[in-house]
């Protein structure tokens, strides 16, 4: 009896059963809701009722019945056992759904395709309803399910199939008329998916009281019409997993292909080959002859392939099979003919030379004596299934391929089998690849771990929501226990569903956790056993997580009082800023040290406590640690010595303020030295200070460098025995008649110190040194050294007589040019009137010559009055330089020797310059030489090759050498040569060289010196070159003619010159305006510009004594007017106006005196 009930326990499995006593109560169930309830309750059927009887009739011969309820609506028929159960008899009653399906779809068939179907065949439709029922509820998980037929004569859908249901639900679900939510619901079309846990049922509503949580409704199909669905559920989750919702959809599609294939197989199995009866099906059907000759084939073939059927029968199958796939297919074929049925994957040949994949199932037809006849069989388009097929094995083999290429274990379990795994799997598990696959996966999980692990394995294969991250430990094959991290999904995996998962090990991470937790604990330990009061509190609101029995007996407060409540609850700190900088603290710092506050206990009592806080993390959580030190008796005790220490302060304080003066003091003193030594040593003069007895205390540096002494050499020595003075009022009385002066005034000198060979004008000051009480204790002996100033004031002294004679000179050649300028401009008239061949011509021709000679004495005396910048012109210097070095040596014992070439390139100078440069260097080697020796003189064209271009550049260039052989420059003065004042003759001025060194810079020229002591010196003198030709006047006097035409305007105050300036232009044909004054002049050309009668050009003297002269009326006509030409005219030839006249204003200048023919060219020059 036991093994029958453990045999029927499986049978129905998925059936509720019940136990009953002879009263008909329910003693056991594996629906623990029906224990202790009458069998009515749970199943109230009719037949119930006689159930008692059973226990009489049901013997050890005869232990089971089969009862079956009359109600043709109710599909059920219950098994009755009469069994031991606690030692006693008992029925075992399981109901078991009755399969009524066959008659149901045969009659859809025969109206939907007007065929008839066989009872036999209709019966396979309640194995094929079965299989879907069950394969759907393994693959998705789900605990239960059942299966709907619409029934084609009531149109309701009836239950044919249901398990995991008890009796009581199944009656209440069993059909659903048209007009029920259930039944339109089907009808949509569309897969369904309820929560019942989110609507408003009753309790006494059968699916609440049945406990179903969720239920997904798929449609069956049959040539886009509903006849049914599959219903699913599950009593554990309100929710179907989304995983499955794609499988759901395809099951549903496929329902009606399948019902087709067992609908062809029945009609084949009858030879029953109408083609209009076969075509509506969604397989091809075919038949073969013996030699393999295609002799029927379905016309929807030309959906598959594209060929029509007279175009395939009547020719071999082998001819449509794809090259590669035939010898597969006639190995098959062989099988067939052996009356072998077996499915068969291959690719047919289309009409437009692909191919497409086909599910072909054929079977063997043979006569009564044996004879093969050939084949039929059913073929199924899965060329796009195969296609997914190929592409999903090819991401799965990519997958693995990553997978293997990881170091993260990765796995997928189906069933609790372990389907597949990487090699990191094998490695972290210490297996082999295939001591691992196939096994359990539970077989290798820690003991204490595996209920917990096969728990969610279950919850997740079932499609629960769990969680899909979790720690658990492994025994790998050597026996070591190690902790894995793992993360687990749910995947579809060859159709069903599986768990894919990856773990990683973590025991290094664990091993560091349980020694921090064993650190914590001692932690812990000491934190309590702690004699100090110590807190833990939250960082974020300061709530008291623990609490040591110290800070307990400190502040009065148990734990039950503390625990949970924050500082702010507890109101701990009495005083609220103090609260509130402690906080401020802590936040900023995460620390807090040595801080001082005053608590509050549990009693009231106040409490100074230093408190010392840091920020720790533990459990991801921040948290602070705290230790209180109760320092109230210790700063009352502080307080008396406190009060005794203030007292030894105030004495102490009165002792530093003392020192801190005398410090104090001593800086200043030390201060008032320095700025006294700094003061002192920036005192160009020399400064000795002595005692009252002449003994030299201090002395800067300037006395050093004037005593040439050390600093050493002095301090501590007389001062009389030091300074060898002769001063202008001699001092003929000791240092101590100097002392008793000094009483009443200081002294002061004008002397001459002689230091070794040197003597220097110095002025002597003597000052008294005193003390606070005012007594003399010693003298200030102030030497500044007027050597420099003197020479200086001898200068100045001399360069004013100098000046005064300049400015003389400057005179004398200014009115001596006018006077000239009549003298020549009368003789150049006469000279135009008269034959150039009479003797008379010839004398005033003279008389002219000899005003010009006159010319050069006033250019001379302007170059002595160092008037201005030079008046250049074209001049060779062939001769000059041979007249000026003659003339100087003239009368002296000097031989001189002119080198100079042929073709000298000509020069744009100031003659009156240049000479007196000629003139200043050949007196110096005049002297120099001391009346005998030899003077070279030089003017050569500089070469391109020489070796001065480096410094002068590559334009042409005339060198100029006077060499003496004299005595020569010592080396330390070559440098100063031409400094002002500088020289080393008695009687010198110092300023001849330096004024040919100006000269020289004013031409754009260079001079160098080079002497050798003993040997002699030599000045190089280089002056640019020029294209310029020398401009000469004929001197018949008739270079130019023209004839004049308008008004001049003359600015010039001589009457002489305006008379002779009247008659040259006139003779030229030009009407003269005179005007003695700038402002004449100015008025007069406003005049002229306002009527019109403009004047030709206007000739202007530079300067008029004592009025405007030609620059100041230019700066007024050239404010509004620069087309006016206007020529400057002047007896200083050397004025900067006449060097520069262009940036002045002016067109052109006619230096006085000058001839009636330079007249016309400057007038020519201008009108061009």
């Amino acid at each position: 009896m036991d093994t029958l009930f453990v045999l029927d326990i499986l049978q129905f499995a998925n059936c509720d059963f019940v136990i009953v006593d002879s009263s008909l109560h329910i003693i056991h169930s594996n629906n623990s809701s029906y224990i202790n309830k009458n069998i009515k309750e749970v199943f109230p059927y009719s037949i119930i009722d006689d159930v008692h009887n059973y226990f009489e009739k049901l013997t050890i011969d005869k232990p089971t019945i089969i009862i079956d309820v009359p109600d043709k609506h109710i599909p059920y028929s219950f098994s009755l056992h009469k069994i031991k159960f606690n030692k006693r008899d008992v029925l075992l009653i399981v109901p078991k759904f009755n399969q009524k399906i066959p008659y149901i779809m045969k009659k859809i068939y025969e109206d939907l395709y007007q065929l008839q179907i066989f009872d036999e065949d209709a019966d396979h439709f309640a194995d094929v309803f079965n299989y879907i029922l069950d394969t759907t509820l393994r693959v998705t998980g789900m605990d239960c399910g059942g299966i709907y037929i619409i029934d084609p004569l009531t149109q309701e859908l009836k239950l044919t199939f249901a398990k995991g249901f008890n009796a009581t639900f199944l009656e209440k679900a069993s059909r659903y008329t048209p007009d029920s939510w259930n039944y339109q619901l089907i009808m949509k079309g569309q897969p369904q998916y309820i929560d019942y846990t989110t609507m408003n049922l009753s309790d006494k509503d059968f699916r609440k009281v049945e406990g179903i949580k969720a239920v997904a409704t798929i449609p069956v199909l049959l040539h886009d019409r509903v006849i049914g669905a599959i219903n699913i559920g599950s009593h554990s989750t309100n929710k179907i997993p989304e995983t499955i919702n794609p499988l759901l959809e395809a099951i549903g599609q496929q329902v009606g292909v399948i019902i087709d294939r067992f609908l062809i197989k029945s009609l084949m199995a009858h030879s029953q080959f109408d083609d209009v009866k076969i075509s509506p099906f969604h397989d091809i059907v075919y038949q073969v002859d013996k030699d393999g000759i295609i002799r029927y084939i379905s016309s929807n073939i030309k959906n598959f392939i594209g060929f029509y059927p007279y175009e395939l029968i009547g020719k071999s199958f082998t001819e449509f099979i794809f090259p590669e796939d035939l010898p597969m297919v006639l190995e098959s074929y062989e099988r067939v003919k052996k009356r072998i049925i077996e499915p068969l994957e291959y690719r047919l040949i289309t009409k437009d030379g692909l191919y497409r994949y086909v599910l072909t199932i054929s079977q063997s037809h043979y006569d009564e004596q044996g004879n093969f006849l050939g084949l039929s069989g059913v073929g199924t388009d899965i060329h796009e299934k195969k296609l997914s097929e190929i592409k999903l094995i090819e991401r799965e083999e990519k997958f693995k391929t990553l997978a293997n290429s990881v170091l993260t274990a990765i796995f997928i379990i189906q069933d609790d089998i372990l389907q597949w795994i990487n090699p990191e799997t094998a490695h972290i598990l210490e297996y082999s690849e295939e001591e691992i696959i196939g096994k359990p996966f539970y077989y290798f999980v820690h003991p204490d771990d595996v209920e917990s692990a096969r728990l969610r394995a279950d919850a997740r294969q079932r499609g629960e929501d769990i969680i899909n991250r979790y720690e658990a430990r492994i025994i790998t094959k050597n026996n070591i226990v190690k902790w894995i991290d793992f993360n687990v999904a749910t995947i579809m995996y060859n159709g069903r569903i599986a768990i894919l998962g990856s773990a990683s090990d973590i025991s290094d991470r664990k091993k560091i956790e349980l020694e921090l937790k064993t650190s914590e604990e001692k932690f812990y330990k000491a934190f309590y056993s702690s004699p100090i009061p110590m807190t833990i509190n939250t960082f974020r609101d300061g709530v008291y997580r623990e609490v040591n029995e110290a800070a307990y007996q400190t502040f009065g407060y148990v734990p039950e009082e503390s625990i949970g409540r924050s500082i702010f609850e507890l109101n701990i700190f009495a005083d609220k800023e103090e609260l509130q900088n402690y906080i401020h603290t802590l936040r900023t710092n995460e620390k807090v040290k040595d801080f001082h506050v005053t608590f509050k206990t549990k009693n009231g009592l106040l409490k100074d406590c230093i408190i010392n806080s840091d920020v720790f993390v533990s459990s991801g959580e921040k948290l602070v640690i705290s230790s209180i030190i109760d320092i109230t008796q210790l700063k009352r005790s502080a307080q008396i010595i406190y009060e005794q220490y203030k007292e030894l302060q105030k004495i102490n304080n009165d002792l530093i303020k003392t020192k801190e003066e005398l410090t104090l003091r001593n800086i200043q003193l030390f201060e008032e030295k320095e700025r006294f030594n700094r003061v002192l040593e920036s005192i160009n003069d020399a400064v000795i200070v002595t005692d009252r007895a002449a003994v030299i205390l201090l002395v800067n540096n300037a006395t050093c460098n004037l005593l040439n002494k050390e600093y050493d050499e002095l301090i501590g020595k007389d001062i009389i025995s030091i300074l060898d003075l002769d001063c202008k009022q001699p001092v003929n009385f000791t240092f101590n008649t100097i002392i008793e002066i000094l009483q009443q005034k200081s002294i002061s000198n004008e002397c001459i110190l002689h230091v070794g060979n040197v003597s220097y004008n110095i002025e002597l000051y003597i000052l008294p040194l005193k003390d606070q009480m005012n007594s003399i204790t010693g003298t200030i002996v102030v030497l500044r050294d007027i050597t420099q100033r003197k020479i200086i004031e001898e200068h100045i002294a001399r360069t004013s007589k100098l000046e005064s004679v300049g400015l003389l000179a400057a005179g004398i050649a200014h009115d001596f040019n006018n006077i000239l300028t009549s003298i020549v401009g009368n003789l150049s008239l006469i000279k135009t009137r008269m034959n150039a061949s009479s003797e008379l011509y010839q004398h005033i021709n003279d008389a002219e010559k000899a005003s010009f000679k006159a010319k050069e004495l006033t250019q001379q005396l302007l170059t002595f009055a160092k008037g201005g910048a030079p008046v250049k012109k074209v001049t060779s210097l062939h001769t000059m330089l041979k007249d000026i070095v003659t003339f100087v040596l003239r009368g002296s014992g000097i031989e001189s020797k002119f080198i100079i070439d042929d073709n000298l390139y000509n020069v744009e100078v100031d003659e009156g310059q240049i000479s007196q440069v000629i003139q200043n260097l050949t007196i110096n080697a005049r002297e120099a030489m001391n009346d005998h020796g030899l003077l070279k003189v030089y003017a050569l064209n500089v070469n391109e090759d020489d070796p001065i271009k480096a410094i002068i550049g590559n334009d042409k260039y005339i060198r100029i050498s006077i060499e003496d052989n004299g005595p020569g420059i010592q080396n330390e003065n070559i440098e100063k040569i031409f400094d002002p004042y500088y020289t080393t003759k008695p009687h010198g001025t110092g300023l001849g060289l330096t004024v040919v060194y100006s000269i020289i810079k004013q031409h754009g020229g260079y001079i160098f010196v080079d002497s050798q002591p003993g040997k002699g010196t030599c000045f190089d003198i280089y002056l640019k070159a020029t294209e310029k030709k020398v401009e000469t006047i004929d001197e018949n006097g008739n270079e130019i003619s023209f004839i004049g035409k308008g008004r001049v305007l003359v600015l010039e105050d001589d009457e002489n010159i305006q008379f002779i300036l009247r008659t040259m232009l006139e003779e030229l044909g030009y009407e003269v305006d005179i005007a003695c004054d700038g402002d004449e002049a100015y008025k007069k050309y406003l005049v002229a510009k306002e009527s019109d009668q403009h004047y030709s050009f206007a000739i202007m003297d530079l300067t008029i004594p004592g009025k405007k002269g030609g620059k100041d009326t230019i700066t007024q006509i050239r404010k509004f007017d620069n087309e006016f030409k206007v020529i400057v005219s002047s007896g200083y030839s050397n004025d900067p106006v006449m060097s520069n006249y262009k940036d002045y204003g002016f067109n052109g200048i006619l230096p006085k005196p000058y001839r009636f023919e330079e007249l016309k060219q400057i007038i020519a020059a201008i009108s061009n």
